[in-house]
């Protein structure tokens, strides 16, 4: 027997026998009329109406209701974008734009919009489809070979000005998280990508800043700073710097433990240490004699902490602490990571002093009076342990 129900009624019956939100999505892309306005509110309706009969219906009626009516404010707010950041915050706001039934509902919505001419919603509509073409081209060319040398590849960073957008990249990081959070393989090549798109774009940016000055009249030869981040194990070995300095470190250290030399007298000899030539990381920590001194001294106190006694452990957090009245730095930044490393050091340690709860608070207020002064943007893995050790130590003080 034939059916005479309007598409209207169709649309909503598949809604209530639909399984989850990928056929709700995949409908709106599909049918126009699972596109209409009214939906998301007459499934609210028909919520409410069954609430008391059938509870579960209702539940998932009303979930269905808030989803068709997400759907509406997220075309919506893709049809207003004009960058890059405003189309990253489309995706931050709606989990669903990761997955290929987004690009099938925008179709259907553009489709709607040119049946009935709606001019300001077709040209919003092209505007963020375009940028999203952009988006596909720019992950193509990152991932396709190069096969024409660095030189192209560096002059196509600095003519794509998304390639180098911070926006794209964290558009990058959240499409691996996704991906990630869905056991999707593409997960850490995403990841990856941004983290590759972030190093060469700084070296872009510091190539063009040596041209510029070549160009005005300097010989190319001074420094161009680029912030790049150390690797894990650098990062966690920070002290050991070299072969020599650890021998050096690990002498002094034994006879401190021994109680043969006294720790200030083991300091003033490590400061003596010359760094390696070969080491550009440490380039910041050699700039003067002050903070080469405080770089080293903390250096030293990291060694003494892993084989001291409990008694030269005691005396190394001390002198360890003494040093953020009495060190030096070369920058808030450098300032920042000794307040990190010497919270690290308190929190593996804490044990050995006389007064934990105290040393742990007192670190805790150290922390929260340095976060304000690092930027997130600039130091995202500073600013993200400087949080994380902070919380570690907050932990302890519960325990």
């Amino acid at each position: 027997m034939s059916s005479n129900i309007t598409p209207r009624q169709a649309v909503l019956q598949k809604i209530w026998g639909s399984r989850g939100y990928d056929d709700l999505w995949e409908l709106m892309g599909q049918e126009s009329a699972a596109r209409a306005a009214d939906i998301g509110p007459e499934l609210l309706r028909e919520a409410d109406a069954c609430r008391q009969l059938n509870p579960d219906l209702a539940s998932r009626l009303e979930q269905m209701g808030h989803a068709v009516s997400q759907v509406h404010m997220c075309v919506d707010q893709f049809a207003a974008v004009t960058n890059m950041a405003e189309l990253l915050n489309v995706h931050k706001s709606y989990e669903f734009t990761w997955t290929g039934k987004f690009n099938l509902i925008v179709g259907g919505f553009w489709s709607d919009a040119l049946r009935i001419g709606d001019q300001l919603r077709i040209r919003g509509l092209r505007r963020g489809m375009k940028l999203l073409r952009d988006v596909y081209v720019a992950v193509h060319e990152t991932t396709e070979p190069k096969g024409k040398g660095e030189d192209s590849w560096i002059k196509k960073l600095q003519s794509s000005p998304l390639l180098c957008d911070p926006s794209f990249h964290e558009f990058l990081d959240r499409r691996a998280l996704f991906a990630g959070k869905h056991n999707h393989p593409s997960a850490e090549g995403f990841a990856e990508m941004a983290k590759y798109l972030r190093f060469c774009c700084k070296m872009a940016t510091a190539l063009t800043k040596m041209k510029e000055r070549m160009a005005a009249g300097g010989d190319g030869d001074e420094y161009v700073e680029i912030k790049l981040p150390l690797k894990p194990e650098q990062a966690d070995l920070w002290f050991a710097i070299s072969e020599e300095f650890f021998k050096a470190a690990s002498e002094l250290a034994k006879q401190v433990n021994e109680r043969s030399l006294a720790l200030h007298d083991a300091v003033d000899a490590i400061v003596q240490f010359e760094f390696p030539e070969s080491e550009d990381y440490l380039r910041q920590e050699k700039e003067n004699t002050q903070t080469t001194a405080t770089f080293l001294t903390s250096a030293f106190l990291e060694h003494l902490l892993l084989v001291g006694s409990a008694q030269s452990r005691v005396d190394a957090l001390q002198h360890y602490r003494d040093l953020l009245t009495t060190g030096h730095w070369s920058s808030e930044e450098a300032h920042a990571t000794f307040v990190l490393r010497y919270a690290k050091a308190v929190l593996n340690h804490w044990r050995y002093l006389p007064d934990p709860q105290n040393r742990l608070h007192e670190v805790v207020d150290l922390i929260a009076k340095t976060l304000p002064l690092v930027d997130p943007a600039e130091s995202p893995r500073l600013a993200r342990d400087l949080w994380i050790v902070r919380a570690r130590l907050l932990e302890n003080i519960g325990i």
